[in-house]
């Protein structure tokens, strides 16, 4: 849970609720799955919203009025960066030894033949 126009206004991390002891202004609102926007019957809320299909969106619906398309609260993690720089040398020497083996397996006929060669000298 989260205050959308507060994230909307700020531009940085979400300001989460607690679910625990949700304060008495908060409307909960159900999400249907993409392309099922809900027939209106006695069970369907007057506030709902609709997951769109990219899966980081959704589209608010007040009855049968759209308020908008609205995306869910997303940022970059230090750690993940942290780890994405530690992890990135590791990468490269697999890449390298990768290709090196590549290159030698199709090299390999020319090289071959040329080592026989040497060997008989």
């Amino acid at each position: 849970m989260y205050w959308l126009y507060w994230n909307l206004e700020h531009q940085q991390h979400p300001k989460f609720v607690s679910s625990r002891r949700p304060e008495k202004t908060l409307i909960v609102v159900p999400v249907y799955p993409p392309q099922q926007k809900p027939a209106k019957d006695a069970n369907r809320s007057d506030l709902y919203a609709v997951q769109l299909d990219d899966g980081t969106q959704f589209q608010l619906f007040s009855d049968e009025q759209d308020l908008g398309t609205f995306e869910l609260p997303s940022w970059r993690d230090p750690s993940a960066t942290t780890k994405r720089v530690l992890l990135t040398p590791l990468a490269l020497v697999v890449d390298a030894v990768i290709v090196g083996v590549v290159v030698a397996i199709i090299t390999a006929p020319y090289w071959g033949t040329v080592l026989i060669q040497n060997s008989y000298h």
